[in-house]
């Protein structure tokens, strides 16, 4: 089946990863706008878990559509774990917010606003992935951009940490700030697997 066939056909699997990740896009832009400020900010912390929660409703939406499904439009193991990993990316976004309300942290976190727009280039890039699923070349391009999205991150995490150990002499402190750009730096990698799943159910399919 061509692949512009496949997505005609099957829309009812397209639209809810295409609504998973326009709901990851907005909890990336609110994870920004959080590490923006070192003052904190319990509202901002609540909306992304509520963008987490919906996450949680568009698996279970996936799954839903999957055990009505007789024939899929591709493999059901590429369908969960699209939907899975997706869903893994914004439980990271919400790991990292929570952190720093649990943490009480009340200051700039070194290299976390870089690594959250390099997180948030990511997930526009995603979502643009799943719009143009009938374009496989575009799709491609977009996971590759992803994938050195996740390489530039690579760097900035190595300077970050190296600056946290430079600058803050706080061993407590030092933990905290360390665990959130490895929660940071870890929603990167899963989003550079989100790109996998997603380019290989495009190769499959092409």
């Amino acid at each position: 089946m061509a692949l512009i066939d496949w997505f005609r056909k099957n829309e009812k699997f397209t639209d809810v990863f295409q609504s998973m990740t326009s709901n990851l896009t907005a909890a990336c832009l609110l994870l920004e706008r959080l590490l923006a400020t070192d003052e904190g900010d319990c509202d901002v912390t609540r909306q992304i878990k509520d963008h987490e929660r919906r996450g949680d409703q568009l698996v279970k939406e996936v799954i839903q559509k999957l055990d009505i499904t007789f024939i899929t439009p591709f493999d059901r193991e590429d369908i969960h774990e699209l939907a899975e990993v997706l869903d893994d990316v914004l439980d990271l976004i919400h790991r990292a917010a929570s952190k720093m309300d649990m943490y009480r942290i009340r200051r700039e976190v070194p290299g976390a606003r870089a690594l959250a727009q390099l997180l948030t280039e990511q997930s526009h890039e995603l979502e643009a992935a799943v719009t143009h699923l009938k374009d496989s070349r575009e799709v491609l391009l977009r996971c590759e951009r992803v994938n050195e999205l996740e390489h530039n991150g690579d760097t900035v995490y190595t300077e970050t940490v190296r600056s946290i150990f430079d600058n803050v002499s706080d061993p407590v402190e030092l933990i905290k700030l360390k665990e959130i750009v490895e929660t940071l730096e870890a929603a990167l990698n899963c989003s550079e697997d989100v790109s996998d799943v997603i380019e290989s159910i495009v190769i499959k399919n092409t």
